[in-house]
């Protein structure tokens, strides 16, 4: 096991040991089961306000992640996410928030699956802003990549492109539009 992914389970383990320690509340464990592969799995456990901060192998802080709730399954290796949000400061100086309607955290793959309005803003400032919109994120840290099969808008200001799938490179900051690639560039009235 990783050492994030270490890092990740203490983490949730010991907000809701603390909270059920020192809340008095006897129901913080009293979460539905949710189905996997047909049958009823029931969490390990539960914590309302997340923040997770995942660091890479040199000890530097690679992004934080954070969420309303925050359901760990142990048997089927995922951390059920609601309402997350991710952000990300770049070496250049980027500022990276994603923001969803729910997510999963794949513990073994160490893989962020996000559905549901995803955003990705990158910018240094709002002028510059490059936001990414799609129905279904997958996030790799690992491989440092993006991707999904869903629809998908990049927009900068008033210029966008559209596309059926994407692939993108955190590391060498290369973006693939799969298929049905349509593009908007408006002229300013400078551009000749």
């Amino acid at each position: 096991m990783s050492r994030s992914m270490r890092h990740l389970l203490l983490g949730i383990l010991l907000l809701v040991s603390g909270y059920y320690l020192f809340s008095g509340e006897e129901d913080v464990f009293d979460t539905p089961p949710t189905e996997t592969l047909g049958q009823a799995e029931k969490p390990t456990a539960y914590v309302e306000g997340a923040q997770f901060v995942f660091y890479k192998d040199n000890g530097q802080a690679n992004f934080d992640l954070s969420s309303e709730k925050a359901t760990y399954f142990k048997d089927s290796a995922r951390v059920i996410i609601s309402q997350p949000r991710l952000e990300m400061i770049q070496e250049s100086g980027d500022h990276v928030t994603l923001r969803a309607n729910s997510g999963h955290y794949d513990t073994e793959r160490e893989t962020l699956s996000f559905e549901g309005e995803v955003e990705l803003r990158q910018s240094r400032n709002q002028e510059t802003a490059m936001i990414l919109s799609t129905e279904q994120l997958q996030v790799d840290q690992q491989a440092q990549t993006l991707s999904t099969d869903h629809n998908v808008t990049l927009q900068q200001g008033p210029h966008a492109l559209r596309a059926l799938g994407m692939r993108a490179n955190l590391t060498s900051k290369k973006i693939e539009l799969l298929s049905q690639v349509r593009g908007q560039y408006v002229f300013d009235k400078n551009d000749g």
